[in-house]
């Protein structure tokens, strides 16, 4: 399995080492440089910028940063996959919803 472990500080870099370093996988890290651990590591500057580059290469990534902030750009980066597949089914909900509530 490969795996991507994306990190945005020092503390989150020398965690991604130890996560790293757990995994039976053939893990790449990724840091920005100007918070970097000393470890083998590759270099980014935009957390969406790398994600957009990196998404389909890995079986697994791992963010250590804020979850809004992850979750933004990945809702961002795939809003009109999301969007047309589970539209259909955030619009059935309230009906089905409304459906029992009448019965």
């Amino acid at each position: 399995m490969k795996c991507a472990i994306i990190s945005v500080s020092q503390a989150g870099a020398k965690l991604a080492e130890k996560i790293a370093a757990s995994l039976q996988a053939d893990v790449d890290l990724y840091e920005r440089k100007e918070y970097a651990s000393g470890a083998e590591a590759k270099y980014f500057t935009r957390v969406m910028a790398l994600t957009t580059d990196i998404f389909t290469r890995y079986d697994l990534i791992i963010y250590i940063m804020a979850l809004g902030i992850t979750v933004r750009f990945l809702v961002w980066m795939n809003w009109e996959h999301l969007l047309f597949r589970f539209l259909p089914d955030i619009w059935a909900a309230p009906m089905t919803m409304r459906a029992k509530w009448q019965k």
